[in-house]
């Protein structure tokens, strides 16, 4: 077995390589491990039929990411033995390349869930290092460079550092980094918006808290506004008579729809107006708001069609129409509010900051996670990344996990746990970074790069197939 995997990839022999693909295999490993430690019973139903489809997603996961990463890998590592020079022009190329590899494991193992109600940009973007370096001064690099390509500079610069042929060129690339990231700080290190007062709640699904404030804004959980009418909406959040205190938070709904299905719908309102706009949800979560079609097929084969009646019954939702748009509170302040699942789509709050939202928040339900620490860290980076690649302030609520604030500058300036509160003060920003203008553009020019060296391989390939069978 190990001669037929090292003939039909030789570069196993190497050890460099060998290394290099082990490490891809045991990172990926690693940052989808929370994946065994869900609250499988309440996803599927019974004990057995979660673990035994939460070990199956797991070994998924790992498996295609690290099968694309590697496979991308040794692309690359081909050409960089294939020529004996090597310089900056190649250090851009794999800089890009990099980004656009990253894209494309994130959008393919989400690709792999895709159900009826599920969305065809939808990514999963936890290989990424992102999340970890959102912990580090270099994450205001993500201003310039976005979510995959802060990775794929940090990441080209260690190999370039571990490189014989590239090492040459380690200073000047860690200089143009260090350089490029206080410039991102310093452009964007005061605010041009209004302050604003909140109250961020962190409540368990059962435990609803009366909120008494004069606060400008109250952000509860996903479900947060559950069994709360408009009417009466004084239940949730009340508010002296002189000041109008707007909330944000989520409910179920199944008024709008023709087939009577439920809706996660986004609320904005105030203590003393009710219930102002709703918005259902658009972005849902693959097996935990609807059934991916490779996991239905899997247990209709399995004739446990009891799981999927569960599913529909307690957990379905129908996906909104449009994508949310920005909520007004008052002159100057938008709130680009999003519920639970975007909180992994950073181009969800790149949309809602480029239509004008001056503050992020996010309304969530994380108890199906059991407080696993490997994913609140990464969670807590794609937090701190939404603030600092967009520099703006980050709120959310949530149920059965931690509440979080980040400033602007991707700086964690509150926490708490179920059930309790806390005030923050978060100034607001109208200056747009040249992520929250373009995009993802590394990844753009390295999809492109990727395509032009593929076809370029593809036609050595067939030519010189065709010059052997012509000799023989």
């Amino acid at each position: 077995m190990r001669t037929r995997i090292t003939r039909a990839w030789p570069e196993l022999k190497q050890k460099p390589f060998r290394l290099l693909s082990m490490t891809i295999i045991v990172y990926m490993a690693v940052v989808w491990s929370w994946l065994l430690l869900i609250d499988a019973a309440q996803l599927a139903g019974n004990t057995l039929t979660g673990i035994v489809l939460a070990v199956l997603v797991y070994i998924t996961m790992v498996t295609v990411s690290s099968l694309i990463a590697v496979s991308a890998t040794r692309f690359v590592y081909r050409y960089y033995h294939n020529h004996a020079q090597v310089g900056i022009w190649f250090v851009v190329g794999l800089f890009v390349l990099w980004a656009a590899i990253e894209w494309v494991v994130a959008h393919a193992v989400a690709l792999l869930w895709m159900g009826q109600d599920g969305s065809w940009d939808t990514s999963l973007p936890f290989g990424s290092l992102t999340p970890w370096l959102m912990y580090t001064p270099l994450r205001f690099l993500a201003r310039l460079l976005g979510y995959y390509g802060l990775s794929a500079a940090v990441g080209v610069f260690v190999v370039v550092f571990l490189s014989k042929k590239l090492r040459r060129l380690a200073l000047p690339y860690g200089l143009v980094l260090v350089g490029l990231t206080i410039f991102a700080w310093g452009w964007y290190r005061t605010s041009s918006g209004v302050s604003i007062e909140a109250v961020i709640a962190a409540e368990q699904l059962d435990v609803q808290q009366q909120i008494v404030t004069d606060a400008d804004l109250v952000l509860l959980p996903e479900y947060g506004l559950d069994d709360v009418p408009s009417d009466t909406s004084r239940q949730r959040v009340v508010s002296p008579a002189s000041k109008e205190v707007f909330f944000i938070g989520s409910h179920q709904d199944d008024s709008n729809t023709e087939s009577g299905a439920v809706r996660n719908t986004l609320t904005l309102g105030s203590a003393t107006r009710g219930f102002i706009s709703e918005q259902a949800k658009t972005r849902l979560i693959p097996g935990s708001e609807y059934v991916p079609f490779s996991v239905e097929i899997l247990l209709r084969a399995a004739g446990a069609d009891e799981t999927l009646l569960h599913f529909a019954a307690t957990r379905a939702v129908e996906k909104g129409e449009a994508p949310i748009q920005p909520l007004p509170l008052r002159d100057g302040i938008v709130a680009g509010s999003e519920v639970c699942s975007s909180i992994i789509a950073p181009e969800d709050y790149r949309r809602l900051v480029a239509s004008g939202a001056t503050l992020l928040t996010n309304s969530a339900s994380l108890g199906v996670f059991r407080g696993s620490l490997m994913y609140q860290a990464q969670h807590e980076g794609l937090a701190r990344f939404m603030a600092t690649a967009n520099a703006r302030p980050f709120l959310q609520s949530s149920s059965g996990g931690r509440s979080l604030a980040v400033d602007h500058q991707g700086t964690l300036i509150a926490s708490t746990q179920p059930v309790s509160t806390m005030n923050v003060i978060v100034q607001g920003n109208q200056r747009l970074t040249p992520y929250a203008r373009v995009g993802e553009w590394p990844v753009i020019l390295g999809l492109m790069l990727l395509f032009a060296l593929l076809a370029q391989h593809t036609k050595v390939h067939y030519f010189s197939t065709a010059i052997k069978t012509k000799i023989q």
